[in-house]
């Protein structure tokens, strides 16, 4: 994918890797998890931080994504799970590591 900052992504290029890192939350078996990245990949859809132009993201960075996405007017809530901003941030760290491992071994 071409380098570009995740600000200048479309909406649905974040709802992509929005979608694997909430199959990582749910705890979705390997076959599901890699049908969702292998479909992302197949159609140059961002599956992974670097490919959002967040290579260099810091821990402190996601704890503060996994913040924000637990404030009470988000639609995270509705995920039935007891969700912590922690569990949201190691959950997008996962889902990106996951996605390049799948990515390496295509």
């Amino acid at each position: 994918m071409a380098s570009r900052t995740v600000a200048s992504r479309l909406h649905g290029e974040k709802v992509a890797f929005g979608v694997i890192c909430l199959l990582v939350l749910e705890n979705r078996g390997p076959a599901e998890l890699n049908e969702a990245i292998d479909f992302c990949i197949d159609l140059g859809l961002p599956t992974t931080l670097s490919d959002l132009g967040l290579k260099d993201v810091s821990a402190e960075d996601l704890a503060r994504v996994g913040d924000l996405a637990m404030l009470p007017s988000n639609v995270i809530h509705s995920v039935p799970l007891n969700l912590t901003s922690q569990l949201v941030a190691d959950c997008i760290w996962t889902a990106s590591a996951l996605a390049e491992q799948r990515k390496s071994g295509r």
